[in-house]
């Protein structure tokens, strides 16, 4: 009798895959409706709560901690009994056995593991059916909230909303792991986020947009409330949490379509840490110095690496550059990092990380230094619209000769570190003057952050070329 009822298990699905890889989280392509049995997400209790910068959701090496498989079969018939088998690290840990699933039924699995020290990788598979999913210890922990509404309709295009949004974090691992950043991140950027939650919840009135909880989950690193359309979207400090809504464009309409998974991930890489690049370009009539002729002096625009990064413009194809990888590897696995402007917290990097002294070199197009110049320093002031502008009469925050080899102090405190917030800059103008010529070139925090993290943390050289 025990004989037929493991040979019915094993025939419940497909063949089962060969080993278990214990990789990172693979899944089926994107945009895939599911129709059969799935893991819609994997729990974990109890719960590590963390109330303030610098937790960390890691659960504590040498205590039992139990983990639970979440299943919804989303076929439209039952499943024959099946066997179900947990790996840590591609070791098989346990196996158990559970009855058939109903068509349109939830189930669940568990399992109880003493945690070892470090990050592994706990992975459930449902034997016979090419359906696992695997979770790193580690993670940081998102307790998903979707609008009524929005849960209809993702349902009936994909089967699982939770699923479908487990799948988005697999693509947003998948693009952290494609960084090959030398310095930064030679493994790729190798932080991890699961779903640990998922609830469903009705949008009310003005203050009720969201649940309560989405302000305050200490249970929970982030909280991500889904409404299409909705009125709440960007990532909100305090709470830590993403109102996720994307509107978007024509043919991008949905908060799974590229842009609007995009702009998650944009949303979450803030969460980890990394500001906006896109606000650090002036406009025009935002620098109101001239040339000697009275012309104005060209926009400061954005190195390749930093314009072409998700975090200036998300609505292009997912690209992550050194100073997010940076940024997010620095903080890899502490939860709540806080505001990255923010001078007075300890996982605040903006305005803390500037190295010490700060030289500007007035080279030549042949590379040698330029004896004979004058620099002035100009840190704009930050206005209502939270834009930075130096106006015409300006006067300079530094100013004088370079020396004998070209070089230049630009001063103490030149972008404001020390300052109330509206005191700081993300850029300085530089203006180099010559011979009754003048020309303006800008340094930038972003520029003074990756030199820091290179290790000019006490002394930075920026040369500038004078130009014919």
């Amino acid at each position: 009798m025990r004989r037929a009822v493991l040979l019915a298990i094993l025939l419940a699905c497909s063949p089962a895959r060969s080993e278990s890889p214990a990789r990172d989280l693979r899944r089926p392509p994107l945009r895939r409706p599911y129709a059969s049995l799935v893991i819609e997400w994997i729990s974990q209790d109890p719960k590590v709560r963390v109330e303030q910068v610098g937790d960390t959701s890691a659960p504590e090496a040498g205590e039992s901690y139990a983990y639970t498989a979440h299943l919804r079969n989303l076929g439209g018939v039952n499943t024959e009994p099946l066997l179900v088998r947990w790996f840590v690290d591609g070791v098989q840990k346990a196996t158990e056995r559970i009855p058939g699933v109903g068509a349109g039924q939830r189930a669940t699995s568990g399992f109880a593991w003493t945690v070892e020290e470090g990050r592994h990788w706990i992975e459930c598979e449902l034997v016979g059916c090419d359906e696992w999913l695997a979770i790193a210890s580690d993670a940081l922990t998102v307790k998903l909230w979707v609008e009524k509404k929005t849960l209809q309709k993702y349902e009936e295009e994909f089967g699982s909303f939770a699923r479908r949004f487990q799948d988005s974090l697999g693509g947003l691992h998948s693009s952290w792991s494609a960084v090959r950043d030398a310095r930064f991140a030679p493994r790729g950027i190798e932080e991890r986020l699961r779903v640990d939650d998922v609830a469903v919840y009705e949008r009310g009135g003005k203050g009720e947009e969201v649940p309560k909880e989405f302000w305050d989950h200490p249970d929970f690193d982030l909280g991500v409330a889904c409404d299409q359309g909705g009125p709440i979207a960007g990532f909100y400090i305090p709470g830590y949490s993403i109102g996720h809504n994307y509107a978007g464009q024509p043919g991008h309409e949905s908060l799974f379509s590229d842009w609007g998974e995009n702009c998650l991930w944009h949303e979450i890489a803030h969460f980890r840490g990394v500001q906006d690049f896109y606000n650090v370009p002036t406009k025009d009539g935002e620098v109101g110095k001239t040339d000697a002729a009275g012309n104005p002096f060209p926009l400061l625009s954005l190195r390749p690496e930093f314009a072409e990064d998700t975090m200036n413009n998300p609505y292009r194809e997912t690209q992550w550059g050194e100073y997010t990888a940076a940024v997010i590897q620095m903080k890899r696995g502490v939860s709540r990092v806080g505001r990255c402007e923010d001078p007075a917290n300890t996982f605040g990097h903006m305005w803390r990380h500037v190295p010490a002294k700060i030289l500007v070199q007035v080279i030549g197009e042949d590379g040698k230094p330029v004896k004979y110049a004058e620099v002035e320093v100009h840190r704009p002031v930050k206005g209502e619209d939270d834009r930075w502008r130096v106006a015409a009469d300006a006067k300079a925050l530094a100013e004088g000769k370079v020396d004998a080899d070209g070089f230049f102090d630009i001063g103490d405190d030149p972008f404001g570190k020390r300052k109330a917030e509206a005191g700081r800059a993300a850029w300085v103008l530089l203006l180099v003057k010559r011979e009754g010529a003048v020309r303006a070139r800008y340094l930038t925090v972003l520029d003074m952050n990756l030199a820091y993290w290179k290790d000019e943390k006490e002394r930075a050289v920026f040369r500038v070329v004078w130009n014919e």
